[in-house]
C-alpha cells in the first residue's frame, strides 16, 4: 500500500518504528542494532544515528535475506552478551528490567515473553508451555501441531544470550521460533517471563487501523 519497509509505515505522521523506538527509549533502552534489508536506506535515512532521539543507532544490512536468527549471526560482533530481540512491526511495553533479572537469576539462555493463553490470543499466535518454574517445555508456531495444551501465547520478544548464536553458522537464512527456539528448549534453559502489558502490532491492515485509533485516542503516545 505505501511502498514501504513494514516498519516505516506511517502512523499520525510519524512511522511505526518511531513509536516502538521511543517506547523502548523511555523503558530505558540507549543502544540499539537495526536488522535491515528491504529498503533499508529508507529506514537509514529516517533514524540515522539515532542522535536525534538520543539513542544510539547501529545498522547490521543483509546482501541476502537471512531470516531472524541468520540476522542476529550477521551481527554477532556488534551484539552485548545478553540483548532483546523485538521484531520491528510489534508494540510491547514490557517491564523489560523485571525480564532481564528473571533472565539472569534463572542462568537462560532464551528467555521469551508471554501471556495467558486462554480466551482472545488462543489460537492467534504461537503458544508455548512452561512449568511451574517457569522452564519452557515446548513451544508451538502459530498453525503447528500441539503434543498438549499449551498455557502461554508467545509474543516474539526474545532476551538472548549471545552463546546460542555463536553456534550458529555464518550466512544462512534461519529463525529464532522455528530453527533455534525448538532446538533450545530442550536444554531445558528457556524460561518463560509472564507479563500482562498490552500487545500490538501492525501485521495486518486490521492491525493497523486499530494501531492508529490507539494513537488518536492517546492509548499509545510519543
Amino acid at each position: 500500500k505505501f511502498g514501504l519497509p513494514k516498519p516505516m509505515v506511517p502512523i499520525d505522521g510519524r512511522p511505526f518504528l518511531e513509536y516502538l523506538l521511543i517506547m523502548l527509549k523511555k523503558k530505558g533502552f540507549t543502544d540499539f542494532i537495526f536488522c535491515t534489508h528491504h529498503q533499508a536506506e529508507k529506514i537509514k535515512d529516517y533514524f540515522k544515528d539515532g542522535s536525534k532521539f538520543e539513542v544510539k543507532i547501529s545498522y547490521s544490512h543483509e546482501d541476502k535475506p537471512l531470516l531472524s536468527a541468520g540476522a542476529l549471526k550477521l551481527a554477532e560482533s556488534m551484539l552485548e552478551n545478553d540483548f532483546f530481540v523485538i521484531n520491528g512491526d510489534d508494540y510491547f511495553p514490557l517491564d523489560f528490567k523485571e525480564m532481564f533479572d528473571l533472565h539472569k537469576e534463572k542462568n537462560s539462555l532464551i528467555t521469551i515473553s508471554g501471556k495467558n493463553w486462554k480466551g482472545e490470543y488462543e489460537g492467534k499466535y504461537a503458544s508455548f508451555f512452561s512449568n511451574e518454574n517457569g522452564v519452557v517445555e515446548e513451544y508451538y508456531h502459530k498453525d503447528g501441531k500441539k503434543l498438549r495444551e499449551p498455557n502461554h501465547a508467545f509474543f516474539a520478544c526474545f532476551l538472548i544470550n549471545k552463546s546460542v548464536i555463536k553456534t550458529l553458522p555464518k550466512d544462512i537464512p534461519l529463525s529464532l521460533e522455528k530453527d533455534v527456539l525448538p532446538e533450545v528448549v530442550k536444554t531445558q534453559r528457556v524460561y518463560s517471563y509472564n507479563t500482562k502489558a498490552t500487545f500490538s502490532e501492525i501485521g495486518t491492515p486490521e492491525k493497523y487501523e486499530e494501531f492508529i485509533e490507539d494513537v488518536k485516542s492517546r492509548v499509545i503516545n510519543l
